[in-house]
């Protein structure tokens, strides 16, 4: 029976590789075999792997049920395919659902990176033995599917995006807190609750088992009761992500920042509908001025926030990423005012949106590079009517050696695919000023 079952899947393999245009290459390999009186098991671990290499996912399954030699060599295959995307998710999978359990079942343990979108059984993330990042998006994460996780013995990265807690059948809450979140010794370092946060005490077992957490997600408007469980237990935080919502009631996160000991990056993460973050962005400025490292993701970007920005004097690291609505001297204003700014990168959002936002130019990117003196990297997004020549890129080289203090600086342009213009010959790049551009994939302009 095992010899027929494996006749069987051969034959399948067959088929599928002439399918994959694969038919020369096997046809040659079976004439040479066919004169040596051999089959195809007869092949060396080498060549069957590159065989292999032309399955799809589903067939290298049925692969490992040939014989006990081709499971690793499957395995080797499949790992291949993984290696080159980085991030996986459930939708990246081939075939039904029960194909796609059988996926997760064979080489599960493969994945190190893993988003899974609304629900999915406990059974399947199980299988995720070997999993360092796992993003967790609108699921009802009832205590099973919460101890799968926190047991994951390799998972360093845990995001919840707008996720739910639900206690199942017969009141299992309890369970939650007992059963599910035990493991001392864990290796998370950062946990992002985003929009919503677990009951108070699933919230304290995270951060009592994860003591060695380095950055925290939480919304802006968290309870009091758990700022406290993150000042006991989450002391060692050097990473603080904070998600507004419709809620004024910030103030509470002022205590949590003025009290960390060493919040080095704050990142604010916006709504859909842009809001300015000029208030907000005032009062972390009077709580600490310990942060070198900021992003503001999807907000107004004006000029009192330009200003507020420009006074945090420790900042060496800003990400932009919203629509801006002051002028394009304004943010060469603000460079220029951080004495330690070594890295900047600003999104126009103008090709993205829909915004009639400022548009970057050539003369604004002269004067950044003479204003950022300790600037080494430089990275506009969305920008449009930006045209740099030759003339154009020997000032800026000019501009660099004369005012710059740093030995090199690499700038980065994502431009708009119709009012973007680069003409400066990739060899006349200079070791000490390098420029890449591309036309942005994300432009939807269409005059």
């Amino acid at each position: 029976m095992a010899n027929a079952a494996g006749l069987v899947e051969t034959k399948v393999i067959r088929k599928r590789l002439m399918g994959n245009g694969f038919l020369p290459e096997l046809e040659g390999i079976k004439k040479r075999l066919r004169c040596n009186n051999r089959t195809l098991l007869d092949l060396n671990d080498d060549c069957l792997l590159e065989v292999f290499k032309y399955l799809n996912q589903i067939d290298l399954c049925h692969v490992q049920n040939v014989c006990t030699r081709f499971v690793p060599l499957a395995e080797r295959a499949f790992a291949s395919i993984v290696r080159k995307k980085h991030d996986w998710s459930k939708s990246d999978m081939e075939g039904s659902a029960s194909n796609i359990r059988l996926l997760f079942y064979k080489f599960g343990h493969l994945f190190s990176s893993f988003r899974i979108y609304e629900n999915i059984d406990v059974d399947i993330v199980e299988r995720l033995t070997h999993v360092q990042s796992l993003i967790l998006v609108r699921l009802n994460i009832g205590w099973k599917m919460a101890s799968v996780v926190c047991k994951a013995k390799h998972l360093k990265i845990l995001d919840l995006v707008d996720c739910k807690f639900v206690s199942e059948d017969k009141g299992n809450t309890s369970l939650v807190t007992s059963k599910c979140i035990q493991k001392k010794d864990s290796s998370l370092i950062r946990l992002i609750f985003q929009q919503k946060v677990p009951p108070i005490r699933i919230f304290r077992k995270f951060l009592q088992c994860n003591q060695e957490l380095r950055c925290l997600g939480i919304p802006i408007d968290i309870p009091q009761n758990y700022i406290c469980h993150i000042l006991k237990h989450a002391q060692r935080l050097s990473e603080l992500v904070l998600f507004t919502n419709d809620s004024d009631n910030g103030s509470l996160i002022y205590e949590l920042v003025r009290n960390l000991k060493s919040p080095k990056l704050l990142a604010l993460n916006g709504v859909v509908n842009l809001i300015t973050i000029a208030p907000f962005l005032e009062g972390i400025k009077q709580t600490t001025a310990d942060i070198s490292l900021l992003i503001l993701t999807d907000f107004i970007i004006d000029l009192e926030t330009v200003t507020i920005i420009s006074e945090m004097k420790n900042l060496q690291h800003i990400v932009i990423n919203g629509r801006i609505t002051c002028a394009g001297t304004e943010i060469v204003t603000l460079v220029a005012s951080l004495p330690l700014l070594n890295n900047f990168t600003i999104s126009f959002k103008s090709c993205s949106t829909g915004y009639q936002t400022q548009n970057g130019s050539t003369s604004m990117l002269k004067y950044i590079v003479k204003a950022g003196r300790e600037l080494d990297f430089l990275k506009l997004f969305f920008v449009r009517d930006i045209h740099i020549n030759k003339n154009d890129y020997a000032e800026l080289v000019d501009v660099f050696q004369k005012n710059s203090r740093k030995a090199r600086l690499s700038i980065g342009i994502e431009g708009c695919k119709l009012s973007t213009s680069f003409d400066v010959p990739m060899c006349v790049h200079r070791a000490d000023l390098k420029i890449d551009y591309e036309r942005s994939k994300r432009c939807t302009c269409t005059n």
